[in-house]
């Protein structure tokens, strides 16, 4: 046994080191790191710096927002529709990480209409990537399309059960299934669904009896998966932002669980956007009142081990406060593309490295999370 935990510790550390050797082939300058600072003792600060990676001379796709981005095995980053005020698209564009080029793609067979505030995710098996829903401000899709990230090809999946009209909903991979969470038509949607990718059908999720009373409604929100659970933070409800509650869905008890957090935690806000990094969730961005309130470019980070918020200090060139922006998971640090203020759309792509951590850290880390498994029903 000791052997095992000796033998995965060195594995994990070897894939860090490997993601920030990648960080740096990929990066030309690097700003300095912000100075770590302790949040309690087991909540230390993840230190990040962002840079602007993509020459504003180059082919790239237009200023936009309520697009996807997606991380496909090529190495590459596939970003699907978006729009510019009133103008919708329905184009696909490549990001290569070894070159920090964008290419517009040419793709084939029946694709999705023009639209935004859909969801993508790449399916297990690595190669197809999953677009769920969406709107053009006049029809609402409730439409599931399938992109072959080596063809190219669209393909729509059809059925008689499937999920309603919505936009700004979330989706996630939680194994061999999609599940979909949320979401707005003409009221905030608040029914989880799962779309089978071996069989390609969906299912409407009920949550069990044992389950707590489920999030309210609300869309614009994030969801991440952490330990077999769909993560569920932040949003937009019927009459403003939602409480800054924390959930978590667990797929296999079909469970719903409210989690306490303590700390200094990022104010209610919709439209921004989350990932996980080790056993942390990283927070980006949003708007806290919409139309008029303020759009965000801070950073914030959970402990999934000890549920405590603290800030990240992020230096260097920093994006403009932003919603509706896209961001994508690359390991040692995020990609962001475009977004808007209310005023200003965006068309910049941000690197946004997150320090690896040091062997203390990194120890410390792997004892807890073998020690200490996430609880799908720490609620109140």
């Amino acid at each position: 046994m000791l052997l095992k935990l000796v033998f995965d510790f060195f594995i994990n550390s070897i894939v860090l080191v490997a993601k920030h050797i990648q960080h740096k082939k990929m990066s030309t300058e690097s700003p300095a790191p912000s100075t770590r600072t302790s949040a309690t003792s087991l909540s230390y600060q993840i230190r990040a710096s962002s840079q602007e990676v993509i020459s504003p001379w180059g082919s790239k796709p237009r200023a936009r927002y309520g697009q996807t981005i997606t991380l496909t095995k090529k190495n590459r980053l596939l970003m699907i529709a978006g729009t510019i005020y009133h103008e919708y698209f329905d184009d696909v564009w490549e990001l290569s990480r070894e070159t920090n080029t964008w290419t517009c793609c040419a793709t084939h067979g029946k694709r999705p209409s023009p639209r935004f505030g859909h969801t993508a995710v790449m399916l297990p098996d690595g190669v197809k990537v999953m677009i769920f829903g969406g709107s053009n401000n006049t029809v609402w899709s409730s439409d599931t399309f399938l992109l072959d990230t080596e063809t190219y090809i669209w393909t729509e999946i059809t059925g008689t059960s499937r999920p309603s009209e919505r936009r700004g909903h979330s989706m996630v991979l939680l194994g061999e299934s999609v599940y979909m969470y949320g979401g707005q038509s003409a009221n905030s949607q608040k029914d989880v669904w799962m779309f089978d990718s071996r069989t390609l059908k969906w299912e409407e999720i009920v949550p069990s009896s044992g389950s707590t009373t489920p999030p309210e409604a609300r869309y614009c929100h994030s969801a991440v998966v952490y330990n077999d659970a769909m993560v569920v933070w932040g949003g937009h409800g019927s009459w403003g932002c939602v409480p800054p509650n924390l959930y978590a869905f667990c797929g296999t008890k079909k469970e719903w669980s409210k989690l306490e957090t303590a700390g200094t935690s990022p104010g209610a806000r919709f439209g921004h956007t989350a990932v996980c990094f080790g056993h942390r969730m990283v927070i980006f961005g949003g708007m806290d009142v919409y139309p008029t309130g303020t759009s965000f470019n801070d950073m914030y980070q959970l402990d999934f081990m000890t549920h405590v918020w603290s800030a990240i200090i992020l230096e260097g060139s920093i994006p403009r406060g932003r919603r509706l922006h896209s961001v994508a998971d690359c390991g040692a640090f995020l990609i962001v593309f475009g977004g808007w203020n209310g005023s200003d759309l965006f068309d910049d792509t941000f690197q946004i490295y997150l320090e690896p951590l040091t062997l203390k850290e990194l120890m410390r880390q792997f004892i807890l999370t073998r020690r200490i498994p996430f609880d799908h029903s720490s609620v109140q």
